[in-house]
């Protein structure tokens, strides 16, 4: 037995299975674009016209990046909602987070 040839042998081993692990890799996620952006920002402004829990709902289930980008926006703010002391009158923020999260990883 060459034990010469060790090093080598083990040190070829190993970028094979590197290089296996690389082609099988998933693909990155998509970053928002432009448009994604504005996506996000209409996704996380409520609208004259909607109920609190409706656009909950609305960024809970919004599809893509865009969707999963709101999602971990709004879970942030929602945690600093939360951490602060209770107030009459203020929405249902538990309520929120809990779809917001269940969602998140359902969708991702």
């Amino acid at each position: 037995m060459d034990f010469a040839a060790g090093p080598n042998l083990a040190h070829h081993g190993h970028a094979q299975r590197r290089d296996a692990a690389l082609e099988w890799a998933p693909p990155p996620e998509p970053e928002p674009s432009a448009h994604g952006e504005e996506t996000v920002l209409d996704l996380l402004t409520r609208r004259a016209d909607e109920s609190y829990e409706l656009h909950v709902l609305r960024i809970a289930y919004a599809p893509g990046p865009e969707g999963r980008t709101a999602r971990l926006t709004q879970l942030a703010e929602l945690d600093t909602c939360i951490a602060r002391p209770w107030s009459q009158g203020d929405p249902p923020y538990a309520w929120a987070r809990r779809h917001i999260a269940v969602a998140h990883a359902q969708l991702g």
